[in-house]
């Protein structure tokens, strides 16, 4: 059921807390570029040098004219519901936990068809709009949702895809950064009920604590983010309650590609 504009029902704290589940696998390399369109906020997908005829899903050639052309370019995003399902069961861990679910079959305007996520207001020949989110895993991701009057916030399910501050709890996870206090402050204004500040040797005076002081359901807890050990020890304590990672600290951890001294991986 929607929750009235405005509020978030809380949890039961009766009710089991549900663990962090990664998403389904990740997506082919062509589809990259739903990532990309969603980052930037435009809906975009491939489009034939040869032929314009948009694609989807995302592939390698053009299934029109078997052109390797493609390009990723802003086309409209309206369309028309053909059909919508609900999976009440799924082998997928992620969604079986968060069912009912529901997906759809549209028909965009600018051609190709998309089974995208819906939201509750979508109807079986209805008009839509697509975008693109980025999900948790961080994979572009297709929504449909009617034409007017239709947001995230007020649907279950496209909450769940999303990383609205609206209701959730947030970790930044430095709070001896110059960006803590500007951070804090915009996610408790966007509805955080709590904000988590992560804060490295705590005896050492801090020039920003008295911003983060005024900041209305702030905890300052202890993090280093140098320091595995306190990583894993405030994960252990708290990590089944954050729902939202701002992690603003300027550390990069040695090894990996950035070790070697060599991005390119050829000779010199």
């Amino acid at each position: 059921m929607t929750e009235p504009p405005g509020q978030i029902r809380r949890k039961n704290p009766l009710a089991r807390t549900r663990q962090p589940v990664p998403l389904p696998a990740a997506r082919s390399r062509a589809a990259l570029g739903l990532a990309v369109g969603a980052a930037e906020g435009s809906f975009t997908l491939q489009v034939c040098a040869e032929c314009e005829a948009v694609q989807y899903p995302p592939r390698d050639v053009c299934e029109a004219c078997l052109s390797g052309r493609l390009r990723w370019r802003p086309v409209p995003n309206g369309g028309r519901v053909l059909a919508a399902t609900t999976a009440r069961v799924s082998g997928e861990r992620y969604f079986r936990e968060r069912t009912p679910w529901r997906t759809g079959l549209v028909r965009l305007d600018c051609g190709p068809r998309v089974v995208a996520h819906l939201h509750e207001g979508c109807a079986v020949d209805g008009r839509v709009r697509l975008e693109l989110k980025l999900d948790q895993a961080g994979r572009g991701a297709v929504v449909a949702r009617p034409e007017e009057g239709a947001h995230e916030r007020d649907d279950r399910q496209l909450r769940e895809m999303t990383a609205d501050p609206r209701g959730r709890r947030a970790l930044i996870v430095d709070g001896r950064a110059s960006t803590a206090p500007a951070l804090a402050r915009a996610l408790a204004e966007a509805g955080c009920p709590r904000v988590f500040v992560g804060l490295a040797e705590c005896w050492k005076p801090l020039a920003t604590r008295g911003a983060l002081d005024t900041v209305p359901g702030l905890d300052i807890v202890p993090l280093d983010v140098t320091d595995a050990s306190s990583v894993q020890e405030l994960a252990g304590q708290m990590g089944g309650k954050v729902e939202i990672l701002v992690n603003n600290a300027a550390h990069v951890r040695p090894g990996g590609i950035l070790g070697s001294g060599d991005l390119g991986g050829g000779p010199d």
